[in-house]
């Protein structure tokens, strides 16, 4: 069986190419990171606080609904917010 090599492409991030492999050296790494930064989406501090103010009042609402018993906080939140995101589709595109 033939032994299989990997190819790595470094071109320059300013023809659109993204480079591959671990960075040769501390500029190349600089320049990855501010390329992930500038690629990274920012949601409106608005729309952020109102997913917030929706996901506490349903956690709320479920805390309610078990009698505010102990021990259950984690999980009413962790559930209020998958809920608010499938139903407004925010899961994937809301960072922070």
């Amino acid at each position: 069986m033939a032994a299989s090599s990997s190819v790595r492409t470094r071109k320059s991030a300013a023809n659109g190419t993204v480079n591959t492999g671990p960075a040769t050296n501390e500029a190349e790494s600089a320049t990855r990171s501010q390329l992930a930064v500038a690629e990274t989406p920012v949601a409106n501090p608005a729309d952020v606080e109102a997913r917030h103010r929706r996901i506490a009042e349903a956690a709320y609402l479920r805390a309610e609904s078990r009698g505010f018993a102990f021990g259950g906080e984690l999980e009413d939140w962790l559930q209020a917010e998958a809920a608010v995101d499938a139903s407004s589709g925010e899961a994937s595109r809301v960072v922070g």
